[in-house]
């Protein structure tokens, strides 16, 4: 029957025992254990696989698959990486025995060989499955192949606590390993995020701070740092747009304003973010900007706009001006 988008929806276990052999033996040997519940490398798995007693030219690699114990268990014939068949590696007059043993309905020492094959394609789809860290991640969850891909990015433990929200940002491998650092990768990362919960987002680089002169770096006459023009500052403190950038999160409504308020899960993760992203540490500050159409003037003891210093307002109207709450 199709679905809605007029496509022909397919019956995975039909398809694949009628056209086994159109199918890769590791895609199928993949379906087959996920259709069956079970695992290639354990033992008295539901899935059988055993080479094709055959000494044509294969095909395919595989030759067929069947249904066994009523639809509970699967058996694959393949045509290659078996001790009997066109690809052994054993002499051809060990097959050709096998195949009178056949003609006469035997099938002893081919069983026996099959006891070792049962362990055999085992081991080599767990050798292939090894390196497809697409399919031990996502579909097995294997903790050891997500510390791997963590390493590679970058990510450094604690950011791992996360869960879910840092297996987002392996589409930005890319952007995060790459060198120098820039506003707009960061700005790309944050803004995609924020987008999730419907909120814009910009990054404003060189903000301008007073950063105090550390005691010995101070200007003193007759003593130190006090060469015109070379090493003097007077004041115990100077302007610097080097060593600080501000996160514009807005505007915003007065319900997105609360949930960032009160939920500190996507601030925490927006600082991670910008400490994971950056090589040299800078100064964050991160600054609510609430749309004037959603300021409530203070009224003590409702909630929500109740809170000193974040969500209160003296005003008896509509101001128009934008109204920033920074979050240090």
């Amino acid at each position: 029957m199709a679905n809605s988008h007029w496509r022909q929806t397919i019956n995975i276990v039909d398809d694949i025992v009628e056209n086994g052999e159109e199918y890769d033996f590791f895609q199928a040997v993949r379906l087959l254990n996920r259709l069956s519940g079970d695992n290639a490398s354990e033992e008295n798995c539901k899935l059988h696989i055993r080479p094709e007693l055959n000494l044509d030219y294969p095909h395919a690699d595989i030759e067929s698959i069947n249904e066994i114990d009523g639809g509970k268990g699967y058996e694959l014939i393949t045509t290659f990486f078996g001790l009997y068949g066109v690809a052994s590696p054993l002499p051809g007059y060990y097959t050709e025995e096998l195949l009178d043993e056949e003609w006469d309905e035997r099938d002893a020492r081919r069983g026996f060989l099959d006891v070792i094959h049962q362990h055999l394609y085992p081991l080599l789809y767990k050798a292939w499955a090894k390196y497809r860290f697409s399919h031990n991640a996502i579909e097995q969850n294997d903790e050891r192949y997500w510390e791997i891909i963590y390493s590679i990015l970058g990510l450094p433990e604690e950011f791992r606590e996360f869960g879910d929200l840092s297996g987002q940002f392996i589409k930005y491998a890319g952007i995060i390993s790459q060198r120098p650092k820039t506003q707009l990768g960061l700005n790309t990362i944050l803004s995609d995020y924020m987008k999730s919960i419907n909120v814009d987002m910009d990054v404003e680089p060189c903000v301008l701070r007073n950063v105090p002169i550390v005691e010995h770096q101070r200007c003193k006459l007759s003593l130190d740092n006090n060469v015109l023009g070379s090493n003097s500052v007077i004041g115990q403190q100077i302007s610097d747009r080097s060593g600080k950038y501000n996160l514009n999160i807005g505007p915003l409504t007065g319900e997105q304003f609360q949930e960032l308020l009160t939920n500190k899960k996507h601030i925490k993760f927006i600082r991670a973010v910008s400490e994971v992203f950056l090589v040299q540490p800078l100064q964050c500050q991160i600054i609510l900007q609430l749309d004037k159409n959603a300021v409530k003037p203070i009224c003590l003891g409702e909630e929500g706009y109740s809170a000193l210093g974040q969500s209160t307002w003296l005003v008896n109207e509509i101001n128009e001006q934008a109204f920033n709450v920074a979050l240090n």
